[in-house]
């Protein structure tokens, strides 16, 4: 007999967070792709910029977006593209840290605490989820 397995808050917590942050990384880096987000001078890191934008939307801000629905409907698969999700986004998170460092060695641009605390933020979130779904993967189908 099927029965339902109901839910734990902390697996709808997680789909909801990753929806959310879905959304933003794809409206964000879409909106700075189309340059309807000013991104500082000086050219050279204008253009780094914007081709580390492109993953993030069409990569890593769909991925959150399907990860949240799998977690939502307790789908394996969910747990699958979650782990793509999050290391998608720890690589590109990775990947500007080459031209700040460049750049803040050159003192053509300083680093903005706030998105260091917030990549940082979900670098903690990341960690903690991936754990926590990895304990609860039972009650997945």
């Amino acid at each position: 007999m099927d029965e339902q397995i109901k839910t734990p808050k902390g697996i709808k917590i997680i789909a909801g967070l990753m929806f959310v942050i879905g959304l933003i990384i794809f409206v964000h880096s879409g909106c700075g792709l189309l340059g309807m987000i000013s991104i500082p001078d000086p050219v050279e890191f204008k253009i780094i910029t914007k081709g580390l934008g492109l993953p993030d939307v069409i990569f890593i801000g769909p991925l959150f977006i399907i990860a949240s629905i799998g977690l939502w409907n307790m789908k394996m698969w969910g747990i699958f593209v979650c782990l793509l999700a999050f290391g998608g986004r720890i690589s590109t998170d990775v990947s500007w840290i080459i031209p700040y460092a460049w750049f803040a060695k050159t003192g053509a641009i300083t680093y903005d605490i706030i998105w260091d605390m917030l990549g940082l933020g979900l670098l903690i979130f990341a960690i903690i989820s991936i754990v926590y779904l990895w304990r609860k993967r039972k009650c997945f189908s």
